[in-house]
């Protein structure tokens, strides 16, 4: 066996074993943000809901000397107990003003240990699903490669390694569609349902320009609760020309325990989005898979 040959052997089994480890680490990283993701929904699960209210905000500074601001919030337990507590994540500017409507969880057993519902909760574990899966298919890539080249097809042409990343990223999108989906109808699930009525419009600057300037509006909207209080609420949907008049009855689901997060009960809010996830992720995952055979096709010839 001539040096030539034995080199490239060892470059492909090296390929081959950088590939599997590097697919090993993605799917480790993968499964934990997973599992993560799973640990944080049913500590939430575990938790009540409440309103909060920021009532101030704390100034801390860091070791390098830089100043992160700290809601401190509070809120009345479903047993009247007024609880105060000041939030673990912090913000350089701050995210909340006092006087912010803050949406709250508590353990019933201490709720000093409440937390915000903020997106930064849920940010760890979707960025570990991130990287994870980045380099779960680098390493898929390699294994592919490493493979490529074991049957004498070379190393893959960039048309295969662009039909398979379009073909990850369909179905990434497919993915995330559907849990999109599905924690929405689990927290929709969870609110009671009730008649509401469009009382007023909010309009807000989206672009100015040298042309003029472009608004969207939002409805306002009020119903009555079970227990009879009267709730107004914006709705989180916007549109230009408005999608409701002065007067229209609408349905509305609302959390029991706390009214003023409601929302308008619309089909545009749950299909629109949905359809246009399907509609890129289904393209997508189509167009790569497509490409994917016919490019290994002519590899094999």
């Amino acid at each position: 066996m001539s040096t030539t040959v034995r080199s490239t052997n060892r470059i492909r089994i090296g390929g081959l074993l950088g590939g599997i480890m590097m697919l090993i680490i993605g799917s480790g990283v993968l499964f934990f943000g997973l599992q993560l993701r799973t640990w944080t929904q049913n500590e939430i699960a575990a938790m009540l809901p409440a309103e909060g209210r920021v009532v101030d905000v704390v100034s801390r500074t860091t070791a390098s000397y830089d100043a992160s601001f700290y809601p401190v919030v509070e809120f009345r337990t479903a047993d009247g107990e007024v609880i105060r507590f000041e939030s673990g994540t912090g913000g350089d500017p701050p995210e909340y003003r006092v006087g912010d409507a803050v949406r709250v969880y508590y353990d019933p057993q201490a709720p000093q240990s409440a937390v915000i519902d903020s997106w930064k909760r849920r940010a760890p574990p979707l960025a570990l699903i991130g990287v994870g899966g980045v380099a779960a298919l680098i390493g898929i890539i390699g294994v592919f490669n490493a493979l490529a080249a074991s049957l004498s097809w070379g190393a893959l042409p960039g048309n295969v390694l662009r039909a398979l990343m379009i073909t990850v990223v369909g179905l990434g999108i497919l993915f995330l569609g559907w849990q999109w989906y599905a924690s929405r109808q689990s927290r929709v699930a969870a609110m009671l349902s009730t008649q509401g009525e469009v009382v007023d419009f909010v309009s807000r600057l989206t672009s100015s320009s040298n042309r003029g300037r472009t608004y969207i509006f939002y409805p306002v909207v009020e119903f009555r609760t079970a227990e009879g209080e009267i709730i107004r609420f914006e709705g989180s949907s916007g549109s230009n020309p408005p999608m409701y008049r002065v007067g229209d009855t609408v349905r509305v689901r609302y959390d029991p325990h706390i009214p003023q997060s409601a929302v308008i009960d619309s089909w545009w809010d749950v299909l629109i989005p949905l359809i246009i996830m399907i509609a890129i992720g289904g393209a997508l995952t189509y167009m790569g898979i497509t490409n994917l055979r016919s490019e290994l096709k002519v590899l094999r010839r």
